[in-house]
């Protein structure tokens, strides 16, 4: 069945010795199920673990095509921030929350790219996150002292 062949294909794809055999698995679950957004996402992440961004984006400019998803355009996103192509990256985020406006990733993705495209670096604490921790580092101080 195709769920035990992903499960499989999941097993393989783990690690970087059976990977290869992972992607067969999950080929071929896409060529008896064309559309199946588990095994292109699957596909992907083998690519991505592999670092060939190329294929990884081929594969989902291709799926895209005929399989309009919000993950599948979630997905390119990411990979698009990371070859460093950010107009297309933003586009792509664009899709997916006009397809579904609660994909988190999406919108994460989103803030994240556009701190990138200020010259921000995402992955620094801002100010206000500092003050926030603060004041909730106030908090758990004072319940600890009854505790």
């Amino acid at each position: 069945s195709t769920k035990a062949l992903m499960l499989l294909g999941n097993v393989y794809a783990k690690q970087s010795e059976t990977r290869d055999r992972g992607m067969k698995i999950f080929e071929k679950v896409l060529k008896s199920s064309p559309g199946s957004k588990e095994a292109i996402l699957a596909i992907v992440d083998i690519h991505i673990a592999n670092r060939n961004l190329v294929a990884a984006e081929h594969i989902l400019s291709k799926h895209l095509e005929s399989n309009v998803n919000d993950e599948l355009h979630t997905s390119l996103a990411g990979i698009l921030v990371e070859s460093q192509k950010y107009g297309e990256a933003v586009e792509h985020y664009h899709i997916a929350l006009s397809l579904n406006e609660r994909n988190e990733e999406a919108q994460t993705g989103l803030e994240r790219l556009e701190k990138l495209m200020k010259g921000i670096d995402p992955d620094m604490v801002s100010d206000d996150e500092i003050d926030e921790g603060q004041a909730d580092g106030g908090n758990i101080e004072e319940e600890s002292e009854f505790v």
